[in-house]
C-alpha cells in the first residue's frame, strides 16, 4: 500500500532522503494521484461525485492519520461512475477524476501504478480495447 503525502514544505533533498530512510513506506512527494477526494467509497456517494458519464481514473484505499493510503489504481474508457462501483463492499475509500479520453485515462493509470505501486495491482495496466497505445512511463 502507497500513500499519498503532500509534499513538507521546508525540507531540503538531504531531510526527505533522511526522511526516506526511516520511513520507506512513504512515496517520493512528487508522487501524486492529482485526484478529487477522498470519499467513502458506496453508491450513494460515488452517485452524488460522479455526475457525468466521462472516461475517468480512480484510486481505492484507505485513511490513516489524515494520509490516504492507495491499494488500487483503474481507470474507465468510457463511463467512471459504473466502473467504480465495482470495488464498493472491497474498499473503503476512493479518489477520482475525469479524463478527455480513454487514452487520457490509461496514460494517467499507468503513472499512477508507476508511482504508487499499489498492493491490489497485480499486473501493468491492460491497454484500452483495440489501441496500441504504449505506457509514456515504461512503454510497454
Amino acid at each position: 500500500m502507497a500513500p499519498y503525502t503532500p509534499s513538507p514544505a521546508g525540507l531540503s533533498k538531504r531531510q526527505s532522503r533522511k526522511r526516506e530512510k526511516r520511513h520507506p513506506h512513504i512515496q517520493d512527494s512528487m508522487a501524486s494521484l492529482d485526484m478529487n477526494g477522498s470519499y467513502p467509497l458506496t453508491k450513494e456517494e460515488i452517485d452524488k461525485q460522479i455526475t457525468k458519464t466521462s472516461p475517468g481514473n480512480y484510486a481505492y484505499g484507505y485513511v490513516k492519520d489524515n494520509t490516504f493510503y492507495v491499494d488500487y489504481v483503474g481507470r474507465a474508457d468510457s463511463d467512471l461512475n459504473d466502473r467504480i462501483k465495482h470495488g464498493i463492499g472491497k474498499y473503503k475509500r476512493f479518489k477520482y477524476s475525469y479524463a478527455k479520453s480513454a487514452k487520457e485515462a490509461y496514460e494517467k493509470e499507468c503513472r499512477n501504478y508507476h508511482d504508487f505501486t499499489p498492493s491490489d495491482n497485480k499486473i501493468h495496466p491492460d491497454k484500452p480495447d483495440g489501441s496500441d497505445y504504449m505506457c509514456p512511463i515504461c512503454g510497454q
